[in-house]
């Protein structure tokens, strides 16, 4: 909600300067014609450069749903094995999944030393009595993740160049330009242009967040996770800055762990991680 709020303030900004732009230095009410096939290929290449973000955010949404279940399962067969190992399959995916929520997403190749530790351990169940089906389901689902979590590390790599976004932001200049050299000195003119300004602005918003994952990812990242932990038995995991910035939406009354950082990122030494129980103590004790 923070991270809204500001980049909305940002667009709005930039359309006050505009504005006052505007009416200052009153345009000639005629664009170069250059300038116009300018603005068209702006409009293809956001167009472009956005449908291309969104089907990226999508791939992820969908590969983490697929880590999020093999995980799931891995813990789900542990239970043939004994409560013993399914509450040390347990520990050794949540200590995992932690680290994933740890690092950002964009660091995911950093977690692999945790699933290395998940990894080595289901290698060293082996058979049960009841011969090696279940074993093989096991180690079907260990590798799974780990070919999920390859193409997880390809998609979140591929985010827009920095000559991409200088070639962009020059179109973006050009067609802002024409707006203003079009709008004349007439109300009408520098409303329309301002309020067009205003779009242009929002379409690289909604471009930027989509290459930094962050697009509506309350959906796709932190309410699977949070379904994931209740799965296994687990209290929901959750960072104070995630909190803080309001990508996390929490539940009334709910009970969670919250991780704080004393250290800058991506240092994790010193973490400190509190139960938080915010429900009416009647409701704890019904419970």
């Amino acid at each position: 909600m923070k991270k809204t709020l500001v980049d909305l303030a940002f667009a709005a900004l930039v359309c006050l300067v505009f504005c006052a732009a505007a009416v200052i230095f009153p345009s000639s009410g005629d664009a170069p014609n250059y300038t116009i096939p300018v603005a068209a290929i702006f409009g293809f290449l956001i167009s472009f450069m956005i449908s291309n973000a969104q089907t990226r955010v999508n791939n992820v949404d969908g590969l983490l749903k697929t880590h999020n279940g093999y995980v799931l399962l891995v813990y789900r067969l542990s239970k043939l094995y004994g409560a013993e190992t399914q509450d040390k399959t347990r520990t050794l995916l949540d200590e995992y999944i932690v680290a994933t929520i740890d690092y950002k997403l964009e660091d995911f190749n950093m977690t692999d030393r945790m699933f290395q530790k998940v990894y080595n351990f289901v290698l060293e169940l082996g058979s049960t009595d009841d011969g090696s089906s279940l074993y093989g389901g096991m180690l079907d689902a260990i590798n799974n993740i780990s070919l999920t979590r390859t193409q997880i590390e390809t998609q979140v790599r591929e985010k827009i160049t920095i000559s991409q976004w200088s070639a962009l932001f020059a179109l973006t200049a050009i067609t802002i330009w024409t707006f203003y050299e079009m709008s004349g000195n007439e109300l009408m003119g520098i409303i329309a242009t301002t309020i067009s300004t205003a779009a242009l602005m929002l379409l690289i918003i909604v471009l930027k967040n989509s290459d930094d994952l962050k697009w509506n990812n309350y959906q796709w990242t932190w309410r699977p996770l949070r379904e994931l932990f209740l799965q296994m038995n687990l209290l929901p995991y959750f960072s104070d800055d995630n909190i803080r910035s309001g990508e996390i939406k929490l539940l009334p009354n709910e009970v969670f762990r919250k991780a704080t950082y004393p250290n800058r990122y991506p240092n994790m030494d010193g973490k400190v991680v509190d139960v938080v129980d915010d429900k009416p103590s009647g409701a704890r004790e019904k419970t």
